[in-house]
């Protein structure tokens, strides 16, 4: 993926942020939202938890330190061709017990992947799908992502389970992450560029990523979230999610073509069996 537009920064060096969780507890469930259907993982260190709906949302953090979450649709898409999405993104420190540095925590990121559903990531200011030094063995070494770090309050985008560019996004450093953050990202195929659109309350903020070109790899990708927290922590939710892309045809698994074979074969012989008695 080739990227043009903005100036990359260094990270800047945050003592426990980019927490591995080796130890920690991985969980998965499947969940219908947005119109999808998406496998959900937790790994955490300090709690169990998973990534869940609750009303209309899809809940990401859950106050915890040293976690990473990740939602990933089953379904793959060409990302190659335009495709769009749009959803509302909460974040709270209500109710996050007090360690090292806090809330609000590392932050959400819009991902999309060539990899499984059952990928997790790493806590830390990687947002889950990658961390700093790019480690293939803890990031998503085929990926593409847009994600708002609510700690530092930047706009970053990562390749390759690496941050490739960061934007400073002008949110006041007094926000008390209470309301909801309207996301919108949009692909134009044609001239290689991606918009996006973060507003919150009465601030706007915007930027367009030129010479935007995907990797092979997103001709068939998933995409779903990811959240992360190392040594700081919030609540986040995913809300009023909507993707439009173009699927890919899927082939179905050898063992789903044995198990219709067998169904098939034992109608034949029930038709048959009948077709003799009568």
């Amino acid at each position: 993926m080739i990227l043009t537009a903005g100036t990359t920064r260094r990270w800047a060096n945050l003592v426990g942020a980019a927490t591995v969780l080796a130890a920690g507890t991985v969980q998965a469930q499947t969940v219908n939202f947005g119109g999808h259907t998406l496998k959900t993982n937790a790994a955490v260190t300090s709690a169990t938890g998973t990534v869940e709906l609750t009303g209309d949302s899809l809940r990401m953090s859950n106050g915890e330190y040293d976690s990473a979450r990740s939602a990933l649709t089953v379904q793959q898409f060409n990302l190659l061709d335009n495709w769009s999405t749009t959803f509302r993104m909460r974040v709270d420190c209500a109710g996050v017990p007090v360690k090292d540095f806090g809330c609000p925590g590392d932050g959400l990121a819009f991902v999309a992947t060539a990899g499984g559903t059952d990928q997790v990531g790493v806590g830390g200011y990687g947002l889950g799908y990658m961390i700093p030094d790019g480690n293939p063995s803890t990031a998503f070494s085929q990926s593409a992502a847009v994600g708002l770090q609510t700690f530092w309050q930047t706009l970053i985008v990562g390749v390759n389970g690496k941050q490739v560019d960061e934007v400073s996004a002008p949110f006041s450093t007094a926000v008390p992450y209470t309301g909801m953050f309207n996301v919108s990202l949009s692909y134009d195929a044609s001239i290689s560029e991606l918009f996006t659109s973060i507003g919150w309350g009465t601030e706007l903020f915007t930027h367009t990523f030129t010479g935007f070109s995907f990797d092979p790899w997103a001709a068939s990708a998933r995409v779903g979230f990811t959240s992360a927290t190392g040594a700081a922590a919030e609540y986040s939710w995913i809300a009023d999610w909507e993707f439009q892309g173009t699927p890919v045809s899927t082939v179905p698994e050898p063992s789903t073509v044995l198990l219709l074979g067998a169904g098939l074969a034992g109608l034949v012989l029930v038709v048959s069996r009948r077709r003799r008695t009568t």
